[in-house]
């Protein structure tokens, strides 16, 4: 299987001698991730929501194994901490520029 620890016992999927309902959030980001390499391996990026269930460490050597199989992540993580690179408050990307304003438009004008 796709990650050591991983295995499937009785017809069900086991991490670490845990089986999935008993896998600390982390622990199931981990596996969805690896399994989501193991069966689409041209994916460059994987989808993920509720990294706030990974400690800094566990975030970090996550993101080391991301990048040994040359994945990226697209992901949420609900903090105020400085490991997020893009911080959304009310809505919109905080401290980001303005987008310019749309050009009026004009019948007839191409």
């Amino acid at each position: 299987l796709p990650l050591p620890g991983l295995s499937v016992e009785d017809g069900e999927l086991v991490y670490m001698g845990k089986p999935w309902d008993c896998m600390s959030g982390s622990d199931q980001l981990k596996v969805s991730a690896a399994i989501v390499r193991a069966i689409k391996p041209q994916c460059g990026f994987v989808l993920l929501d509720k990294l706030e269930q990974m400690d800094l460490a566990t975030l970090a050597e996550f993101g080391s194994w991301l990048q040994t199989e040359g994945l990226q992540a697209i992901a949420t993580r609900v903090s105020t901490g400085g490991e997020c690179q893009i911080i959304i408050e009310d809505g919109r990307v905080k401290d980001a520029e303005e987008p310019p304003a749309p050009k009026a438009w004009t019948k007839g004008a191409f």
